[in-house]
């Protein structure tokens, strides 16, 4: 699917997705580096703008802890977090 804008590619997306090296910490970052959990925060920001609010749902991972992230109105995010013990 080409488009003109590489923005548009968001109108066909169900979810973003962003994962991380096994054990990142989600809600530290660096001085170089955002924190994943601000990071995804962001991208859904950006694309609810874009999309009108038709993409609502983030997912951040670290391999052992999943986050869902759901906008359900501009500017507030709902959060559910799992733990995977062990594999």
């Amino acid at each position: 699917m080409a488009q003109a804008e590489d923005w548009q590619r968001y109108q066909h997306g169900a979810a973003l997705v962003e994962s991380k090296r096994w054990g990142t910490h989600l809600d530290r970052g660096s001085r170089q580096q955002r924190t994943p959990a601000g990071q995804v925060l962001r991208y859904l920001r950006r694309a609810d703008d874009l999309t009108n609010g038709a993409l609502r749902w983030g997912i951040l991972s670290n391999g052992r802890r999943w986050r869902l992230y759901e906008v359900i109105r501009h500017g507030y995010v709902k959060e559910v977090a799992i733990t995977v013990k062990e594999i």
